[in-house]
């Protein structure tokens, strides 16, 4: 279950990644995507798979909200023998040079190939970021670290289109108190227009992974008036 420094490190980290604004301007932050998982359920009904920012919707029996401690929840992405997808669609899409996509996830002791993917505003797959059997973390099929079952892990995506027109991507993690990982490549697209996350779970999966606080933002620089 997860607990409530997950927003605070989040923060963090994507504080760490915007870039610094010069003398005389400021940053104007936009948000595509934001879903706490913490909105209050009906009577005693957990609270329901829907997001502050853009909207969510579900294809098959793998997901659910586990309340916490706190009154919050966060989501369950589980093995249930048949295919299912979360599709966290932004409020509008992405088509600029530089998004963060941000989240907290617990891995379970067993975690099949759960993986979370940004999407094109053509359907297409921009970037994979899943944990496989073995515990490890993954992106694009490439093991990048283990991972403690039961740990809250803090990451940060970044995708970035260069001046040059290449793109690339940057994933940071952590958990509480410790320096963040780094890791980085480049991406076969020539482009970086968003419109969605997916969150896919197979129907052979065994085990579970929890995400809270799943968040997509992008930063502008402006100057001040």
């Amino acid at each position: 279950m997860l607990t409530r420094p997950s927003r605070a490190c989040l923060a963090m980290l994507a504080v760490l990644l915007l870039a610094v604004p010069a003398a005389g301007a400021w940053q104007r932050i936009t948000t595509f995507f934001f879903a706490s998982f913490d909105q209050k359920g009906a009577g005693n009904d957990p609270p329901p798979i829907a997001a502050e920012s853009g909207s969510i919707t579900v294809n098959g029996p793998g997901f659910s909200i586990a309340p916490n401690a706190e009154g919050g929840g966060s989501l369950v992405a589980a093995g249930s023998g048949a295919d299912s997808t979360l599709t966290a669609m932004f409020d509008k899409t992405f088509n600029g040079t530089e998004i963060q996509i941000t989240w907290c996830v617990t891995p379970g002791v067993q975690m099949g190939s759960i993986c979370l993917r940004a999407m094109e505003d053509t359907d297409g797959e921009v970037i994979d970021v899943g944990w496989d059997g073995n515990g490890d973390l993954v992106v694009d099929g490439t093991p990048l670290e283990q991972e403690v079952p039961g740990n809250n892990y803090y990451c940060t995506l970044l995708l970035r289109k260069s001046i040059a027109g290449t793109c690339s991507w940057m994933l940071t993690t952590a958990t509480a108190g410790t320096v963040p990982n780094v890791y980085s490549g480049p991406l076969a697209a020539n482009k970086i227009n968003i419109e969605s996350l997916q969150i896919v779970v197979p129907a052979n999966v065994v085990g579970q992974v929890v995400f809270d606080d799943i968040q997509a933002l992008t930063a502008g620089i402006a100057p001040n008036k």
